[in-house]
């Protein structure tokens, strides 16, 4: 990540404007891999600082920690790599052609803060159709992409990461990886990223509890953690176990199988984000009943389970 302008021509930067950057980079890579990853895996980003010309650039590690042994127990989706994450927020390059491939800050830039009209997603192809207000023709981009772009934390980071270029002597910064400038968001482009507002949810149909029955999918080994994954039917959901035993429950058991189900009241909440798209927000309000699955492997929840799955290293 480098910035550049008069102010930073000696090859400092206040450090009023440069922490809260910093700050904003480690919490959308953390956001993504969260919204991407759920909590299979972990991302920490370490930086250093080099100057050189006249900008103030700052080099920054991704490292990745992936809870492998839990993921080959449970057989899990694989997870996206700190590669795939930097890809998608677009602030590593990649390869293929425009506009499938553009990051999170690509289509921010396009979008110039204007309304969303209508999101179409194209069968097969892991894309959605964008079309934004005022122009001819939709813009496609990839779903994780549109997925990020639709997160108020994200939103959050990314106007953190450009704001210092509305600062007098600043003009732009930029994102490089392999010594390759990828990106460059100039104090114009940064202004319309920073007036990007998502609205907020329409607050839809009164929230409904139904009886429901939920089978382990993902289960999280932290008992701080709020949100599990459970099948509901044949679709995978995000419920929110706040107000359950749950969590405390398994760590109490020592073991936990993808088959354990748990009969329970589910408070439903249908929401119209600002696409005009549904989505329903998933919380369990108590547990009626449990039935373990059939006994698997034990869970070493006192020795150490996650391993470094990779080190990369990426100057952004």
């Amino acid at each position: 990540m480098i910035f550049r302008g008069e102010a930073v021509d000696k090859h400092s930067m206040d450090v009023e404007q440069l922490a809260p950057a910093l700050m904003a980079v480690g919490e959308i890579c953390r956001e993504a891999n969260y919204i991407i990853n759920a909590d299979r895996a972990k991302v920490h980003v370490l930086v250093k600082s080099d100057s050189g010309g006249k900008c103030f650039d700052i080099s920054l590690e991704v490292v990745q920690t992936v809870y492998e042994q839990v993921k080959g127990l449970l057989k899990e989706q694989e997870v996206a790599s700190a590669k795939e994450l930097l890809e998608w927020l677009g602030i590593i390059a990649k390869v293929g052609a425009a506009p499938v491939t553009w990051g999170l800050f690509q289509y921010l830039k396009k979008r110039k803060a204007r309304n969303i009209v209508s999101v179409v997603e194209e069968d097969g192809t892991g894309t959605v159709k964008v079309q934004i207000d005022g122009e001819s023709s939709p813009i496609i981009i990839n779903q994780r992409v549109y997925q990020l772009s639709e997160s108020r934390k994200i939103l959050k980071s990314s106007k953190g990461i450009v704001a210092p270029t509305q600062a007098p002597g600043f003009e732009s910064v930029e994102f490089r990886s392999d010594e390759q400038i990828h990106e460059i968001i100039d104090k114009q482009e940064a202004r319309d990223i920073m007036r990007t507002e998502i609205d907020e949810y329409d607050e839809g149909l009164e929230p409904q509890i139904v009886n429901a029955v939920l089978k382990i999918y993902s289960p999280v080994f932290d008992v701080h953690s709020t949100t599990w994954r459970f099948y509901y039917g044949e679709e995978i959901i995000k419920a929110d176990v706040s107000e359950t035993s749950i969590a405390q429950d398994v760590i109490r058991r020592g073991s936990i199988n993808v088959a354990d189900i748990y009969k329970v009241k589910l408070q439903i909440t249908q929401r119209i984000t600002p696409a005009g798209m549904y989505r329903n927000d998933y919380k369990i309000i108590d547990i009626l009943d449990f039935t373990p699955g059939p006994e698997q492997q034990r869970l070493p929840f006192n020795s150490q389970i996650s391993i470094k799955e990779n080190k990369n290293k990426t100057e952004d």
